[in-house]
């Protein structure tokens, strides 16, 4: 069965939005942060978007 980080990457995504809110907050810092790619960070955001906004 195949595991899927998507949760966990949302998690860490939002936390670290909140501790470096005034730091560098680029799709490639976050990335980084959680050793993805990011374009996984983006569609992470846009999916978060989308349930806030529901």
């Amino acid at each position: 069965m195949k595991f899927s980080y998507k949760f966990s990457d949302a998690i860490h995504l939002l936390a670290y939005l909140d501790i470096y809110q005034n730091g560098d907050l680029s799709s490639r810092r976050i990335a980084d942060s959680i050793e993805a790619n990011p374009s996984v960070v983006r569609n992470l955001m846009r999916d978060l978007k989308k349930l806030d906004s529901s």
